[in-house]
């Protein structure tokens, strides 16, 4: 629990969801998994192994459900710029209560980055890249101004990969209702439980 909103989501890897996606899959159903927004997690004491090792599992299970498989990479610009004054800052506003170093961050990220490489090369993922064009200031979350160019970008990475074309970019006005609706969401899902 924690960030912003101070959610807290159940491990991936249990999720119901799976079971699900193998019904799907026995129907002759083709599904599509786009695994993005990974390192929150490094804020919460799992370390690069923990999250490679989850993310192996998570890919273990697409692959039972014979799904193909999407993931965005985290920001490799994060380490770039990412200084340790940067990161205590932002670590104090957006995460305060974690006490993961600044190594411990850059260390992960790069962890988790190699292995979504080699699960490239191997060719058990798709990467979609290019995602760090549109970020914000922190170098964590896309710009406000940028958020429908970066899911339009995203977009074209899945329509790709399916062999369509991307017809209809996401707008801003469309986003940020639709990020609004969903916020509400979350935060009336965690008041009920």
């Amino acid at each position: 629990m924690g960030g912003l909103w101070f959610l807290k989501y159940p491990p991936v890897v249990s999720s119901p969801v799976f079971a699900k996606l193998k019904q799907v899959s026995e129907r002759g159903e083709q599904t599509l998994a786009f695994l993005t927004d990974i390192g929150n997690d490094f804020l919460y004491q799992i370390s690069g192994a923990e999250l490679v090792d989850a993310l192996s599992r998570t890919i273990e299970q697409l692959e039972e459900a014979q799904a193909g498989i999407l993931a965005t990479p985290i920001h490799p610009l994060l380490t770039q710029k990412l200084t340790p004054a940067f990161y205590k800052f932002l670590r104090a506003c957006l995460y305060p209560k974690s006490k993961v170093t600044y190594e411990q961050v850059i260390e992960g990220i790069e962890q988790v980055n190699q292995f979504m490489e080699e699960q490239t090369r191997t060719g058990r993922i798709t990467l979609v890249s290019g995602m760090d064009a549109y970020l914000g200031w922190d170098y964590i979350h896309y710009g406000w101004v940028k958020g429908a160019q970066a899911w339009t970008h995203a977009a074209e990475g899945i329509l790709t990969y399916l062999g369509q074309p991307c017809e209809h970019p996401i707008r801003l006005d469309q986003m940020v209702p639709a990020v609004a609706r969903e916020q509400r969401s979350y935060r009336y899902t965690q008041q009920a439980a």
